[in-house]
């Protein structure tokens, strides 16, 4: 009896073992299968580009850059003046910052932060996207550089470098010190500085720790990655800030900085770019919104009692 039950454990043990292996191996197969949701190589109508992303906080001087970049002529930007050139609000892939929390909240919906294992990751989305942002690229046939400068991308860096490839990405992170950030805001948006001042800038340091704790992380995973300090670029002499924008430029793989109309030192001892009233990028594009959506200003939140007051011109947008 004592040598049968011991032939018994050894079936069902081996027997056990086998199927361990067979969950193992279904298992495997199944991640293969999600993580090969895209092809590692672009469709035709997508190669022979580079992907620049700017990403940073609200605030934080990505609009800045985009309006430097945005004067090279290897480089096509979005050009949506209703929403400051963001290709957040001319796509419907993603929900952008303003549904979901609005700029003082957008990181902690579980919708933001979006990586490369997400099932948004597809071989369908990775086309909708590219030509829904390909619509508001100008002479895109001539550039060979795209540029997209949402905010949000801070914490969706993953998620677009795994629809657009490692080797055709190019993300360039803007940081500036909260507490910058924070004037900048009380002073745009808070109806009652004194009475509301706590608990506004409470909030927004800790989104702002929040979301960049969660894009210290996904930056490790960038192939293409380079940073850049807001107060560098905008304090320093004009000559070191053009040297910084250099840099840049050859991370991206641009031609040398004589092609941009960069900066020059304002009234108030700031660097700022050269606007040309006809940029591309601002061109009014309005009517084509309609079908994104219904917010023009990313910086809206709903969930904040120092909501700031629309001009009347934005509501009747709105209601456009």
């Amino acid at each position: 009896w004592c040598c049968s039950d011991v032939v018994l454990d050894r079936t069902y043990i081996r027997m056990m073992c086998f199927r361990v292996l067979v969950a193992l191996l279904f298992t495997l197969i199944l991640i293969s299968t999600v993580h090969a949701s895209v092809s590692p190589t672009l469709p035709k109508i997508m190669q022979d580009k580079t992907f620049f992303f700017i990403m940073g906080a609200h605030h934080s001087g990505t609009t800045l850059l985009d309006l430097v970049f945005c004067t090279h002529h290897q480089v096509s930007c979005i050009s949506a003046s209703r929403f400051q050139g963001e290709g957040q609000h001319v796509q419907s892939v993603y929900p952008p910052a303003a549904k979901i929390g609005g700029m003082m909240h957008y990181a902690y919906d579980p919708q933001s932060h979006v990586t490369e294992s997400s099932e948004l990751v597809t071989e369908e989305n990775r086309i909708k996207l590219y030509k829904q942002w390909s619509r508001f690229w100008k002479d895109q046939q001539n550039c060979p550089v795209l540029l997209e400068k949402s905010p949000p991308n801070l914490i969706k860096s993953r998620f677009l470098q795994e629809l657009f490839t490692s080797s055709a990405t190019k993300f360039v992170m803007i940081m500036r010190h909260p507490f910058g950030t924070m004037r900048i805001v009380l002073d745009k948006h808070s109806k009652n500085k004194k009475s509301c001042c706590y608990e506004f800038c409470r909030d927004l340091i800790r989104h702002w720790l929040f979301a960049h704790e969660l894009a210290s992380e996904d930056v490790k995973r960038l192939k293409h990655v380079q940073f850049i300090k807001y107060e560098k670029l905008v304090e320093g002499s004009v000559a070191e800030a053009k040297a910084y924008i250099h840099e840049i430029e050859a991370f991206v793989g641009l031609d040398a900085g004589e092609h941009v109309s960069f900066l020059y030192r304002n009234a108030n001892g700031m660097n700022v770019p050269v606007v040309d009233e006809d940029m591309s990028n601002w061109n009014n594009d309005d009517d084509i919104f309609v079908k994104y959506g219904d917010s023009n200003d990313d910086d809206d939140d709903s969930n904040s009692s120092t909501e700031g007051n629309r001009s009347d011109a934005d509501d009747d947008d709105d209601e456009d």
